[in-house]
């Protein structure tokens, strides 16, 4: 499809406890974006933690913790990247999930592939551009001290 610009590919981690959901996401992501694939939110977090991808997808509903709730553990990690919840269960989400500003997108299953091609990039380059405004924020503030 061809979204990748001049920059660094989007990384993006995917997390879902089935195997064929997750899949079939990498399998469409897999092209455009530098991809990793989970099967465990809290193996999530850990790769969150020691090398903060630019966009996290979660699936809603996983067994060791839900989407929403892996989602606000990711936000809290610095540098925290972008995030995408990704659920079969539109009836699930309640008003704080669908408003709440960590998570950029809700894709409800089945996805309309090109559709998560873009929405994946467009939150990815939001989540490069505020990596780029922090670390010359940082290098502006070494300067001055």
């Amino acid at each position: 499809m061809g979204v990748e610009s001049d920059s660094a590919k989007v990384r993006v981690l995917l997390v879902d406890d089935d195997p064929a959901a997750l899949a079939t996401l990498a399998a469409v992501l897999d092209a455009d974006f530098d991809v990793v694939v989970c099967d465990s939110p809290l193996r999530a977090l850990e790769l969150v933690r020691r090398d903060p991808p630019d966009v996290v997808c979660a699936d809603l509903r996983m067994p060791e913790m839900d989407g929403i709730e892996l989602l606000r553990r990711v936000a809290e990690v610095p540098n925290a990247p972008r995030s995408i919840l990704v659920t079969g269960y539109a009836e699930l989400l309640n008003g704080e999930a669908r408003h709440d500003g960590r998570i950029l997108g809700v894709v409800l299953k089945p996805f309309d592939p090109p559709a998560m091609i873009r929405l994946v990039a467009q939150v990815g380059r939001i989540a490069q551009l505020e990596r780029s405004v922090r670390a010359l924020a940082a290098e502006a503030g070494a300067r001055k001290g």
